[in-house]
């Protein structure tokens, strides 16, 4: 980001090569604001993962309150999926004091094995789903 907004301002820095800064550069640069940056580790999503649209959101939400009107709380089910994920950790970043999910967006993603918990509004459980793709299952 450094090199970028020198090279758009047509601004050379003797101390950069290249006007990229190196490593203790950036270490001082985050001393000198580690109120407001930290390093964090990255969560890989897909390009489709993080686009979203807020008209298309906000009309689901207004249709799904009138389809909702008159049903009973107890066929109200609603369920949380947990991704049990076999990926590398992300990679660190400069990021935000206080950002609790940093994103990395890329075409590659990872696999994983999903637990799913569901309930209703009145408090029934139905039993757990572990949701995986495999083509065979170890006895273990």
């Amino acid at each position: 980001m450094v090199k970028a907004c020198l090279d758009r301002c047509n601004r050379k820095e003797a101390r950069f090569k290249n006007n990229f800064p190196g490593i203790d550069w950036a270490r001082q640069f985050m001393q000198g604001h580690n109120a407001v940056l930290t390093l964090g580790l990255t969560k890989n999503i897909m390009y489709a993962r993080a686009e979203n649209d807020k008209e298309i959101m906000n009309a689901f939400f207004d249709n799904l309150e009138i389809e909702m009107e008159d049903v009973p709380s107890v066929n109200l089910w609603n369920y949380d999926e947990i991704n049990l994920v076999d990926e590398p950790r992300g990679s660190k970043i400069i990021t935000k004091r206080g950002t609790k999910y940093p994103e990395q967006i890329q075409n590659l993603s990872k696999t994983c094995n999903s637990l799913i918990v569901c309930g209703n509004a009145v408090g029934t459980l139905a039993p757990l789903i572990l949701n995986y793709k495999a083509e065979k299952l170890w006895d273990t």
